[in-house]
């Protein structure tokens, strides 16, 4: 019967061995499992902050490049409206001029003006409309050849509107120009204040 004690004693032992084992893993098993599950919220919650930061900065973005397309088409609208106005200035000053220059008498206004001199001005106006390499320019409206002198007899009414006309080229380049000049200086100025903001 001692015997019998000490192997129900022996078998307790081993049981209560095996129970605090597995009472060990299970409670292992939980602690892993917490940890991992805790560390996992943990990333959840750092990766949605991440992600709301970047969708933050993708919104940003988006309403600077509207900011920025809606600066571009008010320059575009206004430097269109200046552009306007300048060949509508342009043409009244030339108006007068050219119609003078067209009302120049053709039979008293003729002078002897040197061969050699018209020849060097038709080579040059000849060069000045030929297309450069690489360009498919064509020569620009009324943008001819003086009149052409006969036998060194040169119209002076031809002349002076080519004349006025070469001027009124000018002056439309110039404003061209100008006006590039404040279109882009205006969205410089733009994007500036842009970035202050």
């Amino acid at each position: 019967m001692n015997r019998q004690r000490g192997s129900l004693l022996f078998m307790a032992l081993g049981a209560v061995a095996l129970l605090a084992i597995a009472a060990t893993l299970i409670w292992k098993a939980q602690h892993w499992c917490n940890t991992a599950c805790e560390n996992a919220k943990a990333e959840t919650v750092k990766q949605t902050a991440r992600v709301a930061a970047l969708e933050g900065s993708i919104k940003a973005a988006q309403d600077r490049a509207t900011a920025i397309a809606l600066l571009w088409s008010g320059n575009v609208t206004r430097e269109d409206s200046n552009a306007k106005q300048r060949d509508a200035d342009r043409a009244a000053r030339f108006a007068p001029i050219a119609a003078a220059a067209r009302g120049l008498p053709a039979s008293s206004a003729r002078v002897v003006f040197p061969a050699d001199a018209a020849r060097v001005l038709d080579d040059a106006i000849r060069a000045g409309n030929a297309p450069t390499a690489g360009s498919a320019r064509e020569p620009a409206e009324g943008a001819g050849a003086a009149p052409a002198a006969a036998a060194g007899v040169v119209d002076v009414a031809g002349i002076t509107t080519w004349g006025v006309d070469v001027a009124g080229l000018y002056s439309s380049c110039v404003d061209q120009v100008v006006g590039w000049q404040k279109f882009y200086a205006g969205l410089q100025q733009a994007q500036v204040a842009e970035q202050i903001h």
